[in-house]
């Protein structure tokens, strides 16, 4: 690929697309002041766009990550929150056909506070497919409509963040 084929691939695909190209003249002492305007616009623009490219499915699992986050502080002050997850699989289990998620989480509702707490809040992808189902977020009652938005547009940003750094 060619160096002017580069830059116009940078142009309209890559980091200068959606910019456009500004010339001005300005005295000596302002052409900081410009500078930093245009570093600044540059940076919003960048995030912006990078918010609407964040796919929804890695937003959903990084918000509820942060989830279990919260309850994994919450169950070392209240573990009777185990039982109360314990007896919803049961009641889930009595109530209709089993659901193989079900018997991971009993697994994992035997385990020790401590790894319990530790293991809820493991980044990989089998948690990541686990939390989905998760009798611990029914039971603390984070059905709160604000934290549960909050906890989502915390995560976009995140992950927008990373995708601009």
């Amino acid at each position: 690929m060619s160096i002017r084929e580069r830059i116009q691939r940078y142009k309209t695909e890559g980091g200068a697309a959606g910019l456009t190209r500004v010339e001005v003249l300005v005295p000596p002492d302002g052409r900081h002041h410009i500078l930093a305007l245009a570093q600044r616009l540059r940076g919003e623009h960048r995030r912006a766009k990078a918010l609407r490219s964040v796919n929804a499915e890695a937003v959903n699992d990084r918000a509820k990550l942060m989830m279990h986050r919260l309850l994994a502080r919450r169950i070392a002050s209240e573990p009777e929150i185990i039982d109360q997850a314990r007896e919803m699989i049961s009641k889930a289990r009595t109530s209709g056909k089993p659901q193989a998620y079900e018997d991971e989480w009993r697994a994992l509702l035997a385990l020790e506070l401590a790894e319990l707490r530790t293991v809820i809040t493991r980044r990989s992808p089998e948690m990541d497919r686990l939390r989905i189902q998760s009798p611990l977020a029914l039971v603390t009652g984070i059905r709160d409509p604000n934290l549960r938005k909050r906890l989502w547009r915390k995560a976009r940003q995140g992950l927008a963040l990373r995708a601009v750094s």
